[in-house]
């Protein structure tokens, strides 16, 4: 006799509630079991189909204290982008020598340049003139329309006649705080996200 027969014959005569509480005490790890197993499937079906939004990496090199950091990292995160998320790192130094900042701190930033984790960094001449020989940045031009820029008058860093940055003092937020007078945006050889990088310039531009 089947399963069903057997289920079908001992639940007659019951009231819906002796049904109930009869079907759970006999089957309930079948229930639960076919339960958790529904959930597993969704979940690794929904895991399949669901993509996490690319981030477009913004990382900032300088001496800003950390009331600083906060503003601009709030209102960085206020940008808002249909198909990627912004993420935002500061990472201290004091006197914008490589050789005067903690191995670790030199050691992360490099890691993240190598994996292409840094789409936008920002900081001053003094510190990228230690890297700007050594192809970890690249000209501009070669990634986007820098013509708008130049004709709304922004300050644009020139090294071997090839245009490498853009001033951050002109661009939001950075243009709100003395910190940032003297840096500019430049953009690392291994960014990914050169479609996206117009998208940010535009909008912290605009501002």
């Amino acid at each position: 006799m089947g399963l069903g027969l057997r289920l079908r014959d001992a639940l007659q005569g019951m009231s819906r509630k002796e049904k109930l509480d009869y079907i759970w005490e006999y089957y309930k790890i079948h229930i639960v079991g076919t339960i958790a197993f529904l959930f597993f499937v969704v979940f690794i079906i929904g895991g399949a189909f669901r993509s996490e939004p690319e981030v477009l990496g913004i990382t900032v090199v300088s001496e800003a204290d950390d009331e600083e950091i906060r503003a601009i990292e709030q209102e960085m995160y206020e940008f808002v982008f249909d198909d990627f998320d912004l993420y935002f790192e500061h990472v201290y130094h004091e006197s914008g020598l490589l050789e005067n900042n903690p191995y670790e701190m030199t050691e992360r930033m490099f890691i993240s340049l190598t994996l292409g984790q840094i789409d936008l960094f920002v900081t001053n001449v003094a510190f990228i003139e230690q890297l700007i020989n050594e192809d970890i940045f690249v000209p501009i031009t070669d990634k986007i329309d820098v013509s708008r820029f130049e004709e709304a008058g922004h300050e644009l860093l020139i090294v071997d006649e090839e245009i490498y940055a853009i001033s951050a003092k002109e661009m939001f937020p950075f243009k709100e705080h003395e910190t940032f007078e003297s840096s500019y945006i430049f953009f690392p050889a291994t960014g990914r996200n050169w479609d996206r990088v117009e998208l940010v310039l535009d909008a912290l531009n605009e501002q």
